[in-house]
């Protein structure tokens, strides 16, 4: 017995060995045909924005410009946004309190976005299904957070709108994963 699983754990090994030469191969082959491998380039440029403000672009124009989440890089507080993120609609500050709750899984924007255009979606957060659609494990996370609890934008992350500080923190005292309280910020600019 003991034997046989000293064999399968040097076979498991020497697999993992061979996986891991396949895979720099493979990855070094791409990178000389000029296919970038790793991280995603950062959505936000900041070489990208000087270069339009030396242009003499405002704040707002460049977010416009740049889309995605710049516009609440830039201006913070409360809105809605439509389009890649450029289309801003102020929606009032309001005080209040919420707990935050991330699983641990990473998703991608544009993979949630692509399972959108093929599950739509439905609800406060238009983007859940598709998130879900992506990553099955979030609807179970979703279940194990209890009713109240909202997905941010594309996810992973969940929160939940409390009255106080302690309510927030009696909200994700139980839970089994990262979690914060955090009070409503108004915009900065």
């Amino acid at each position: 017995g003991r034997f046989l699983l000293h064999l399968f754990a040097a076979l498991a090994e020497l697999e993992r060995g061979i996986i891991v030469e396949r895979v720099k191969a493979g990855v070094a082959e791409a990178q000389r045909q000029g296919t970038h491998c790793g991280r995603p380039k950062k959505v936000f440029r900041r070489d990208e924005a000087t270069e339009l403000r030396k242009k003499g672009l405002s704040w707002r124009a460049i977010a416009k410009e740049l889309g995605a989440d710049v516009p609440f890089f830039l201006f913070g507080g409360r809105a809605r946004g439509e389009g890649r993120g450029e289309k801003l609609s102020s929606v009032p500050m309001e005080p209040a309190w919420f707990a935050i709750a991330w699983p641990g899984i990473e998703l991608s924007t544009g993979e949630v976005y692509r399972a959108w255009d093929e599950v739509k979606g439905d609800g406060p957060n238009q983007l859940r299904r598709a998130a879900e659609h992506v990553e099955p494990r979030l609807k179970q996370f979703a279940a194990s957070l209890g009713p109240g609890w909202q997905m941010t934008g594309s996810g992973s992350a969940f929160y939940k709108r409390v009255n106080t500080q302690e309510e927030g923190r009696q909200a994700i005292g139980k839970l089994d994963c990262w979690t914060a309280v955090s009070r409503a910020v108004g915009a900065w600019s």
